[in-house]
């Protein structure tokens, strides 16, 4: 048995008795502690973005204990660091760590529960595929302090998918199909209405989105990424929202990639990346960074979208991104939303001589790996 865990062990009565009988007897100091963990959580993006392991593992105290989004279980500062550096040296050698959101309880002095709610992009599989699985989740850190400074005592880390009802029996028994000795052939939209539901017609409208978008980003030379059509003609304008000039190519492609992920946030009862209009939050900069960050968003939008169903696309959403909606409704912005910059995005591309690649008589398929 480790430290920490004699520690809770010996102390959990003292700490429940401190909280029946004093629970106003730490709270003095609590914004300060509040500001010094939500400072470690800073601190520990940075680290994750540099691909600084020992930075990252300095975060926790010696005998910690992590546990990873896929189960792996590691008990020691040490091996943390050892572990992370393997890691970043391939899988997350391209990836970037937002965090979004943290939420904190003292249940006694010197003793926090945090809920750290964190986006990623540009990360691998185990198996060195990019990663499709979603690209959002929460971690739930014990935080001890000693010596006046606050460390990670355990840590686990999930990914969140969007939450479903629990279904109340088991699925309907598939359709029998009917067999006709001479089969005609069915028209092509009779056979879609036959097996459409809503998330294949929402993902349908948003494969050929996705084609535009991401192909136009590929196709766009680097050095072209900065280009700016009507360059400084609207700098003293000051919208509300969104920039005051027309949007460089790059920034058309960051915002693409930002509004997605916002989406996809909302629709699963999460708190979306702040600023999508003016740039948001992801650090993602060269034309590499950048196509990485659009194919992620468009991973995470289509699995948001392929939950909706008959029973749940009503539901209302909240959130700053096209809310309130209903889920149906705010699906339907993601799909005009993208078509919307992939518009304006073809202009870009126009006025450098280039022709879209969805223009072409044989389009070419857009990469996986960058």
């Amino acid at each position: 048995m480790n430290f920490t865990a004699r520690f809770l062990g010996t102390r959990i009565v003292a700490l429940v008795a401190s909280l029946l009988c004093c629970p106003g007897a730490f709270s003095a100091d609590q914004s300060a502690d509040e500001t010094a963990i939500r400072n470690l959580e800073i601190r520990q993006q940075e680290a994750w973005n540099h691909h600084d392991a020992k930075a990252y593992a300095s975060l926790f105290s010696q005998d910690a204990d992590v546990v990873n989004v896929v189960g792996w279980w590691w008990k020691s500062r040490s091996e943390l660091e050892s572990k992370l550096a393997r890691a970043h040296a391939f899988l997350f050698r391209d990836s970037t760590l937002t965090i979004t959101d943290v939420q904190i309880k003292f249940p006694a002095p010197n003793f926090a529960v945090a809920h750290v709610s964190w986006t990623m992009v540009g990360a691998k599989s185990p198996d060195g595929n990019p990663m499709h699985l979603p690209q959002k989740g929460v971690q739930t850190q014990v935080l001890m302090k000693r010596a006046g400074e606050w460390l990670i005592a355990a840590f686990q880390n999930v990914n969140s998918v969007p939450e479903i009802p629990f279904p109340v029996g088991p699925p309907a028994a598939p359709r029998a199909e009917v067999k006709s000795e001479t089969p005609l052939e069915e028209p092509a939209a009779a056979e879609m209405s036959r097996k459409e539901t809503v998330a294949s017609a929402l993902l349908r409208g948003l494969q050929s989105q996705e084609y535009q978008a991401r192909s136009a980003a590929e196709a766009m030379p680097e050095e072209k990424y900065g280009y700016r059509p009507a360059e400084g003609k609207f700098k003293d304008e000051k919208p509300d929202f969104g920039p005051a000039e027309v949007r460089t190519f790059a920034e058309q492609v960051k915002h693409v990639a930002c509004a997605n992920f916002a989406f996809a946030a909302e629709l699963d009862g999460q708190r979306p990346p702040g600023g999508c209009d003016k740039g948001g939050p992801s650090p993602a900069k060269t034309k590499k960074e950048l196509l990485i960050y659009l194919r992620d968003s468009f991973a995470a939008i289509r699995k948001s979208l392929g939950v909706i169903d008959s029973q749940n696309m009503f539901d209302p959403i909240e959130g700053p991104y096209a809310g309130p909606n209903t889920r149906l409704g705010l699906a339907t912005v993601v799909i005009w939303h993208n078509a919307d910059h992939y518009g304006q995005m073809t202009l870009h591309l126009r006025l450098n001589g280039i022709v879209p690649p969805a223009s072409l008589s044989n389009p070419p398929k857009v990469k996986d790996t960058y």
